[in-house]
């Protein structure tokens, strides 16, 4: 188990030039929860997430990245105030190889693979993104359900090993 903090250290040092250089503020509010999943999966969606966030995001602009909780799930929310998404781009936002209008004009080295892929692991683990359009910038979550097929799974199979050990 790893606590979230952990895992957005990583990403956060390895995009800690381009908050440097762009002079963008970094604000983690409720980080502090524990993770049982795939290390390298976990650190790719986060990685893409908080890429795209500040590729999008102006010089001295912001980006935070909190927990929530309620009864059915924790959702890890990335949230900027960059230049946004296009309303007609967000239905297309998950497809393979899109790349929204604002990929197109600011960053010529879009390639519309990152948000299809991390759905594709996120799925693999039992989670999903969405991406919210705001009034001013964008909020992209990652729901990890409280009690998913694959928790499930592991936890029965531990109980009966631990009952198979006792006999």
């Amino acid at each position: 188990m790893r606590r979230f903090f952990y895992v957005y250290k990583n990403s956060i040092k390895k995009h800690s030039t381009i908050f440097i250089k762009k002079h963008i503020r970094l604000e983690l509010i409720n980080i502090d929860y524990e993770i049982e999943t795939d290390l390298k999966y976990i650190q790719f969606i986060i990685d893409q997430l908080l890429s795209n966030a500040l590729k999008y995001t102006d010089s001295y602009g912001r980006v935070s990245i909190n927990i929530m909780e309620n009864e059915k799930e924790y959702v890890l929310l990335i949230t900027d105030n960059g230049i946004g998404i296009k309303t007609e781009d967000m239905p297309k936002l998950f497809k393979r190889t899109f790349t929204g209008y604002n990929g197109r004009i600011e960053n010529s080295y879009s390639t519309g693979l990152g948000l299809y892929l991390s759905q594709k692991l996120a799925n693999k683990l039992g989670c999903y993104i969405t991406i919210t359009k705001l009034e001013e910038g964008t909020e992209a979550a990652v729901h990890f359900p409280k009690l998913n097929e694959f928790y499930t799974v592991a936890k029965k199979k531990e109980e009966q090993h631990a009952t198979l050990q006792k006999c």
